[in-house]
């Protein structure tokens, strides 16, 4: 009769043990100290064809949630710019082009030479609201290598704090 009283204080002592961890747990989630969103780091991740010199993702209150990208190109050689676009949530968001050396858009057909930079710029409304969080946005450029070849698309996977 005595073997089923030891078999309970042992399950007995381990879903204590169990129920300690849980609310350890549950205490970190609450404070914030599990949060995924923390733990994420900031960067900027291109394909070959591209190179990410800096970023910024704003949503500031009351304004227009943007997020601005300054790449360069590393095809080697100039490259004809037809558009871009910026994807968040599932959602894509038009964008344009603007060569940072001289503050001219590139327009569609644009020469990129391989020395210039560009910034890019989404207006984005589903950062709105998004201040203080690590967010992750593509940024696509699609161009051709030469007047009227083959149509080419290097993406910008931005991950980064959205700042107020």
């Amino acid at each position: 009769m005595r073997r089923g009283q030891a078999a309970l204080e042992f399950l007995t002592t381990y879903g204590w043990a169990i129920m300690v961890v849980l609310v350890m747990i549950g205490a970190l989630a609450y404070f914030g100290v599990l949060n995924p969103r923390i733990l994420i780091p900031s960067r900027c991740f291109t394909s070959p064809d591209l190179s990410c010199v800096d970023y910024q993702l704003a949503a500031p209150a009351g304004g227009t949630a943007t997020v601005s990208v300054i790449l360069g190109q590393g095809a080697g050689r100039t490259v004809y710019y037809d558009s871009v676009a910026c994807e968040h949530r599932g959602q894509s968001f038009p964008g344009s082009a603007t060569l940072r050396s001289s503050g001219q858009p590139l327009v569609q057909g644009g020469a990129w030479s391989p020395r210039e930079q560009v910034i890019i710029t989404c207006a984005v409304p589903t950062l709105e609201g998004t201040a203080g969080l690590k967010e992750r946005v593509g940024v696509s450029v699609v161009y051709q290598r030469s007047v009227g070849g083959f149509i080419h698309e290097a993406i910008a996977d931005v991950t980064g704090e959205v700042v107020g």
